[in-house]
């Protein structure tokens, strides 16, 4: 036998039935289930179960679909008998509904209790038009939306996480979520032991244990203009700031390591002179080249000649010919 069986409303339990549905009266309620060892036709005409020998009071039902409502019930005497059909009774006496085939549904014996679960369909919407009698004997399938019997889902069925009709039991829920917990922390172990620390010119950082900045320092305009600093970053703007000023003795780092130093030297005619850096190249003078300041020429009309020599790193020298006079020159030392 099937665990759904499919019954036939009687004429007079069909007329109940309207009446509940119309609003005539409240819904229908069936109180007893009749049983029978006869094979018989259940037609909508029968009014009495053919071959009824017993009723049982002790069951109970369920809406779980709108034409569906599980039933359950319990025999707990010590009769023998072949079921072959049953009967719904209303509560005046009305034959609501019946079942029959010619098979055996359930075969009892004096040792063993009667104890039937199935679920009746109709043919249309009715399940809140009929009510049962004694809750205590429901035992339907459980839902989201109806309480009822459940299976308790395994370790391995909680572990696998695809199974939608078993109910998982605190103690294995607690399982899963250790485990999750457990390899949680493993990974934040593993996270907080790796470390990220600046090098080159970035400094800061540490492990991850907390939030960390890794900081660049930005050199200003006179940190390039000296050259030393070698822990900062050049930036546009700070290139843009760096002293420029060209006149008296001043010292102007450019890119590349070359280095503008200007100022002024004293010159005789003849004999020359030299000069000497206020901060030396770090390496080598490259080229000097001279502006004369005023007039060198000694009224004699004679060509006044002069040239650099003995450039270094720390100096040069201008050497001249001709008539005693001293005259300045501006000078543009380039170096490295």
């Amino acid at each position: 036998m099937s665990d759904r069986i499919d019954l036939i409303i009687t004429s007079a339990g069909l007329a109940a039935l309207v009446d509940a549905q119309s609003g005539n009266t409240d819904a229908i309620r069936v109180v007893e289930v009749g049983l029978t060892e006869a094979i018989f036709d259940p037609a909508p005409t029968l009014n009495a179960l053919p071959g009824e020998f017993k009723r049982i009071d002790s069951f109970a039902g369920e809406s779980v679909a709108e034409n569906i409502i599980h039933m359950t019930g319990v025999d707990q005497t010590t009769d023998t008998y072949d079921l072959r059909g049953i009967a719904l009774y209303l509560e005046d006496g009305t034959l609501f509904a019946s079942f029959g085939q010619a098979d055996p549904i359930f075969s009892k014996v004096s040792i063993a209790q009667f104890l039937f679960a199935f679920d009746v369909r109709f043919s249309g919407v009715v399940s809140g038009d009929i009510v049962f009698g004694d809750a205590t004997f429901l035992y339907p399938p459980a839902s989201e939306t109806i309480k009822g019997v459940a299976e308790l889902a395994t370790q391995d069925e909680t572990d696998a996480g695809d199974d939608d009709e078993r109910i998982v039991t605190p103690k294995k829920l607690k399982t899963v979520i250790d485990a999750v917990v457990d390899a949680l922390q493993q990974m934040i172990a593993t996270l907080t032991g790796r470390t990220i620390t600046g090098s080159g010119l970035a400094t800061g950082g540490g492990n991850l244990s907390a939030n960390r900045q890794i900081t660049v320092s930005a050199a200003i305009g006179a940190e390039i203009a000296a050259g030393t600093e070698a822990g900062k970053a050049v930036t546009p703007l700070a290139i843009a700031s760096v002293p420029q000023t060209f006149g008296g003795n001043s010292s102007i780092r450019g890119l590349g390591g070359s280095i503008l130093k200007t100022g002024t030297v004293n010159v005789g005619f003849p004999g020359g002179g030299s000069h000497t850096f206020a901060t030396a190249f770090p390496t080598a003078c490259d080229r000097v080249l001279l502006t004369p300041l005023g007039n060198p020429d000694g009224s004699d009309e004679a060509d006044e000649p002069w040239w650099v020599g003995n450039m270094s790193a720390s100096g040069f020298s201008v050497s001249t010919a001709n008539d005693g006079v001293t005259a300045s020159f501006a000078f543009l030392a380039i170096g490295h």
